[in-house]
């Protein structure tokens, strides 16, 4: 974000041209593709210990009332993507107050002036988790340990040709972050300049980049950077390219005043066919050493995916949106890391994005994950931070059975200075937050119309608080899921969970709801 990385100057050389641009925005498909639904989920639960407390547990039936609707277009030179769903839970216990909540994903894009000036948008809207050392709130509407969160960004961009020479562009980008919570409310703005030379058989390639960031947080001193990096590629082989990068920033996040340091860069990418990917990317920058280290591998039946990485972390940088193909970069570890390796598996069987995208979605849904999912952090915080995070996912596709392995391990730490003394964030009460957890999905088809799916996870969230404390909270649960078609536009099943924590966040709960999904 604040330097244009290896991995980031390597992308100017291959990502934006007006081929790229043409293939996102469906420019020669003048017939366009639209695609809409409207439904209705409800469903009847029962939990006995519907506070998630670990003593003075009460039962209670929750009943939901969800309509949603969903659309995706694409035409000449626009394209648009809207996730809603209005949810309503009502409590059959006096004690718990029934509640709604608005769910929203959406992004937009669109071509103002042909092959030259392009806009892109984005609002999303839900509860987002405060702090991990807290009993998350259940699916039922609560909010003792959530707030509502709203992010609106728009990011007008100019691409343009340097004679015959190079490919150029201009961009802006603003995000707007509201939130119950004060501290995790405020704006961020960026502006970015890149040029690179046009893609051609000589196996020089070069790439210069300009860019300045500002963050105003409620709960943080503002901070900006500037920065400008040039890059150099070299193809040694078709498939295997290096790079070297060096430049220069001047921020003030860490002190509050402004610091001037150089950052330099280097790295690897081998990719001799469509499955296969190795790349290895390693930087200085001001708050140390980055990286990123990526191994994917694609078989008929399975595919493989591993990550490793170690990155600034900004408000702007944590909330980017699910779309067509791609998974943000936030630490929804599980969600993104499935959501690849299922987009992998398919990618030969389904050629079309938007296709591919939809059925992923739909298969992540039936084992109980929500598309929303991917807008939300594992804790919100106010803070910038540095993110080492690594990722291990594995999908096994047979005939009936699908197996997907996911493993992670991150740490987490604050960057920025505090603003204010009372923040409940929990990079602001510990000096940093570890996390590590795995996953184990189990899905089977039943029948053409009826699949089941067991789910078993685990995860243990650590960190030191300032008062030389250690909090630590360890979550175990399983999952049982089953789903069937009752007629061609209505679905319904039933799921079965136990979840258990222990630590910081003690309690246990068993749950069991059935449910009913109707499309009109």
């Amino acid at each position: 974000m604040f330097v244009t990385s290896l991995a980031n100057a390597q992308s100017l050389n291959g990502d934006i041209g007006r081929d790229t641009l043409r293939a996102r925005n469906s420019k020669n498909a003048d017939d366009g593709r639209y695609r809409g639904e409207i439904g209705l989920r409800g469903s009847e639960t029962y939990s006995d210990n519907i506070a998630r407390q670990a003593t003075q547990t009460r039962s209670d039936w929750v009943t939901e009332v969800s309509p949603y609707i969903s659309y995706y277009g694409q035409g000449a030179r626009s394209r648009s993507n809207v996730n809603a769903r209005l949810q309503n839970w009502l409590h059959s216990d006096s004690q718990t107050s029934n509640s709604t909540n608005l769910q929203l994903n959406a992004t937009a894009g669109l071509e103002a002036y042909e092959d030259h000036f392009f806009i892109d948008a984005a609002l999303s809207n839900d509860r987002q988790r405060i702090s991990q050392f807290s009993a998350a709130d259940s699916s039922y509407g609560g909010n003792s340990n959530s707030t509502q969160l709203t992010r609106f960004s728009v990011s007008p961009y100019l691409l343009w040709h340097v004679g015959s020479l190079a490919d150029a562009s201009l961009r802006y980008h603003y995000e707007k972050v509201h939130s119950d919570a004060s501290f995790a409310s405020g704006h961020n703005e960026s502006a970015a300049f890149d040029i690179h030379n046009k893609v051609s058989n000589d196996r020089l390639g070069w790439a210069f980049n300009l860019s300045h960031y500002a963050v105003d947080s409620e709960s943080s001193v503002a901070s900006t950077t500037n920065s400008y990096s040039g890059s150099l590629f070299y193809a040694f082989v078709p498939g295997l390219v290096g790079s070297l990068s060096g430049g220069q920033e001047f921020e003030d996040f860490q002190t509050g005043q402004r610091q001037h340091s150089w950052n330099w860069g280097a790295g690897l990418r081998w990719q001799p066919d469509e499955r296969t990917t190795i790349a290895a990317n390693t930087s200085r920058q001001f708050y140390g050493r980055g990286f990123n280290y990526l191994l994917a591998e694609r078989f008929e039946r399975s595919a493989l995916r591993w990550t490793y990485s170690r990155d600034l972390s900004t408000a702007s940088s944590q909330s980017r949106a699910i779309q067509a193909n791609t998974v943000s970069n936030s630490s929804a570890s599980r969600y993104a890391a499935e959501y690849q390796t299922e987009s992998a598996a398919l990618q030969s069987s389904i050629s079309d994005p938007a296709e591919r995208d939809r059925v992923v979605r739909e298969r992540l849904a039936a084992r109980g994950i929500s598309i929303f999912d991917v807008t939300q952090l594992d804790y919100l915080s106010g803070q910038s931070s540095i993110n080492t995070i690594m990722r291990l996912a594995w999908v096994l596709e047979g005939v009936r059975n699908t197996l997907t392995l996911a493993g992670y391990k991150s740490k987490r730490e604050a960057v920025t200075q505090q603003q204010i003394v009372q923040v409940q964030d929990d990079l602001t009460t510990h000096q940093s937050v570890k996390e590590r957890g795995w996953d184990a999905v189990w899905g089977h088809n039943l029948t053409s119309l009826t699949s089941m799916n067991v789910r078993y996870a685990f995860a243990n969230v650590s960190g030191v608080a300032t008062t030389g404390q250690l909090d630590s909270s360890r979550t175990n649960s399983i999952g049982l899921n089953l789903n069937t078609s009752f007629a061609p536009y209505t679905t319904g099943g039933m799921t079965v969970n136990h979840i258990k924590s222990t630590g910081t966040a003690e309690y246990r709960e068993n749950a069991v709801a059935v449910y009913l999904n109707h499309r009109f």
